[in-house]
């Protein structure tokens, strides 16, 4: 009986030692991207869903020199690797994420230069941040303190969080050792040779070359009902002001003014601009009673 036991714990551990090895060079959340090659795994199509950890562990390794802010509309539609980029900039890294807002982008920022604050080769020169109407929107009826540390938060350097070393083994043994993992590390050697594969790479950047099939298979008429549709029923549960109950500020002017005060205090120039938006959006704005708070 002690012998099958031995037999059966070897065995157990050789498999998952196996799984954990094979995880671990597929890498299917793109977090340690100790092989990048393209037909075997360089395409992420589980990584986009996983942003907020793979970013937060990938923009200490890259150590940009350039940051993208903001959210899915940053990280679909700047390209960190486009030529524009100044050459005091490069590397830039894409650290935004769908569906955030100023909190957000101010945590990632802090967490970022606090990975850099003790090497002044590796500092940050330029922010691009992408705001957005619906990240100012708040209730002007309360007074709303900043929003607490989450989940995503407590894998972050600068949070005054004791327990980072805890969320970063969540992070890794789930990426390595889950039975989810195993299934993302086979979709992504499946998706290799697939053109329309959802991607994230390793500078952050979502192609979302996934909806050049969806559009080319339901039409651009139908994408833009369906997100019309969606962004009216956004809009009409959302507030219609940008101040609280203070009528001077809000947390997320708050966050704005502190991404200013950290960008002039570290000498890193910040572009800030507001998304270009479709004129169904802006007709959607107007539909819901947002167009003077958008002006």
């Amino acid at each position: 009986m002690h012998r099958y036991l031995v037999v059966w714990l070897t065995a157990t551990v050789a498999l998952l030692f196996a799984i954990a090895t094979f995880n671990v060079m597929v890498d299917p959340y793109g977090l340690f991207r100790l092989m990048d090659k393209p037909g075997f795994n360089r395409i992420k199509p589980t990584a986009a869903a996983q942003g907020a950890m793979t970013k937060a562990y990938q923009v200490l390794r890259v150590q940009p020199k350039g940051l993208i802010l903001g959210n899915s509309r940053a990280e679909v539609g700047i390209d960190p690797n486009h030529p524009s980029w100044p050459e005091y900039a490069r590397p830039v890294y894409n650290l935004a994420l769908p569906g955030t807002g100023t909190a957000t982008s101010l945590r990632y920022l802090q967490h970022a230069l606090a990975a850099t604050a003790d090497d002044q080769n590796a500092r940050l020169k330029m922010v691009v941040w992408g705001i957005d109407i619906m990240d100012f929107l708040t209730d002007a009826t309360v007074m709303r303190s900043q929003p607490p540390m989450g989940k995503d938060d407590r894998r972050l350097l600068a949070m005054d969080n004791t327990t980072r070393w805890q969320q970063q083994i969540r992070d890794y043994s789930e990426s390595i050792m889950t039975l989810t993992a195993l299934l993302n590390s086979v979709q992504t050697l499946a998706a290799q040779r697939d053109p329309y594969a959802i991607d994230l790479t390793s500078q952050g950047f979502n192609p979302m070359r996934d909806y050049l099939k969806i559009s080319a298979d339901e039409g651009y008429w139908n994408v833009f009902r369906q997100k019309d549709q969606a962004n009216i029923k956004a809009y009409l549960r959302r507030p219609n002001s940008i101040l609280n109950a203070s009528g001077r500020t809000s947390h997320q002017l708050d966050d704005l003014r502190e991404v200013l005060r950290l960008c002039r205090q570290n000498g890193i120039d910040l572009r800030i601009f507001i998304y270009p938006y479709h004129a169904h959006l802006l007709e959607i704005f107007r539909i819901t009673g947002h167009w003077p708070v958008f002006e």
